[in-house]
């Protein structure tokens, strides 16, 4: 969607409560664990909400090319404090959901969404991202060498060039399934 319609979507105060609505019906798709392809779907359209409406990227892409095509629109205001308040937390949520297996093949399809869902959040809010994920990691009981391992390779997928992604996938299923995320 344009950045220009989604300010019609978000901005008119007569559309707050639908845009809410729409937004929990989409977490509570990410969350079926009964249903995986739509779970990974729901992820995607949070994906691409992030990367429309969350501005410049904050990497040293944007820096150099501030009129590239991703880069050139401007955030809508308050989207990177919305994004890491609501979609952040998917992360932990989704696994965490009843009947979630990461050891199935179609909920691991979901966990790389999610890996996808995080590098992008990184991407449109930078370094304060890193920082609520250290919080949030350590409140959840990893050691500290756990959190920065983590944070290190998520901060590569993005910084990073070739398999970086890839890697950084990779690591987020494995990180999920040693913590019991099925």
């Amino acid at each position: 969607m344009p950045n220009f319609l989604s300010k019609l979507l978000i901005c008119l105060i007569a559309n707050q409560s639908t845009f809410d609505t729409i937004i929990s019906t989409i977490e509570h798709f990410a969350r079926d664990s009964s249903d995986y392809p739509n779970a990974r779907l729901a992820i995607s359209v949070l994906v691409r909400m992030t990367s429309v409406w969350g501005g410049p990227d904050q990497t040293a892409s944007s820096v150099t090319n501030p009129t590239s095509p991703t880069t050139s629109h401007a955030p809508l205001p308050g989207f990177d404090s919305f994004a890491v308040s609501r979609f952040s937390p998917l992360a932990w949520n989704i696994p965490a959901s009843q009947g979630f297996n990461s050891k199935d093949p179609q909920a691991r399809q979901v966990l790389l969404e999610v890996a996808a869902l995080q590098a992008e959040i990184l991407k449109k809010v930078g370094s304060p991202y890193l920082e609520r994920l250290r919080e949030e990691l350590t409140d959840m009981g990893a050691q500290e060498a756990q959190v920065e391992e983590y944070v290190r390779q998520l901060a590569g997928a993005v910084e990073g060039k070739g398999d970086a992604g890839k890697g950084w996938k990779g690591f987020f299923v494995g990180f999920v399934g040693r913590g019991g995320g099925g």
